[in-house]
């Protein structure tokens, strides 16, 4: 008995040692695990993954930024092309209305061309020579034999065949004609000048 309390004095020697020599290196090395009062520092805040994240943050911080500037960009040029749009179906209507009323423009002048032609006599060169003949046979007949015969014959060709006589030669047969009797003799015979008037050699 004596023996075991003799060795439980032992083992709790020990243990105050023990307890001792950690407490002791504890002190010791306070240092190293507790900073002075003068060092603190305030812990500036970390986001959860690091400087690395914040670095990311503020990246995409000034990239929103920017992509902000170019939406308000394109839509500021997004309505200038609407408006120029607009402007061009504006334009494009009037060009058509315009182009409508030059169409029918060309059509009367096309259809006063026509009947400006119509009214024209024109001598054919291929038919020239013939005519001439013509016109000299019938300056040598009398006036009112002339008048008989040409009645028989187009306008038109009576007024190419008056057109190349003597001027004198065809005031008698013209003459005559408007001295027939009727109101149309005359009619005819001013239809007749005024074709010689109008007449392309």
């Amino acid at each position: 008995m004596a023996t075991i309390l003799k060795h439980w004095y032992v083992f709790a020697l020990a243990l105050v040692l023990s307890l001792a020599s950690a407490l002791g290196l504890i002190y010791l090395r306070k240092d190293a695990w507790m900073p002075s009062g003068n060092t603190v520092k305030k812990a500036e805040p970390v986001s959860e993954a690091g400087p690395l994240a914040s670095q990311s943050f503020r990246e995409w911080e000034f990239s929103a930024a920017e992509l902000e500037n170019l939406r308000i960009q394109l839509e500021g040029e997004k309505e200038t092309l609407r408006k120029k749009e607009d402007e061009l179906q504006r334009l494009e209507g009037q060009i058509r209305s315009e182009v409508a009323d030059l169409n029918v423009l060309r059509r009367e002048l096309e259809t006063l061309r026509q009947d400006i032609h119509k009214d024209i006599i024109v001598i054919d060169d291929n038919e020239r020579q013939n005519l001439r003949s013509l016109s000299s046979l019938y300056a040598e007949m009398k006036a009112p034999a002339a008048v008989k015969v040409l009645g028989e014959l187009k306008i038109d060709t009576v007024v190419k065949i008056l057109s190349l006589m003597p001027s004198d030669a065809a005031a008698r047969i013209l003459g005559t004609l408007a001295d027939l009797p009727g109101e149309d003799s005359a009619e005819k015979a001013a239809e007749i000048t005024e074709a010689i008037r109008n007449l392309k050699k």
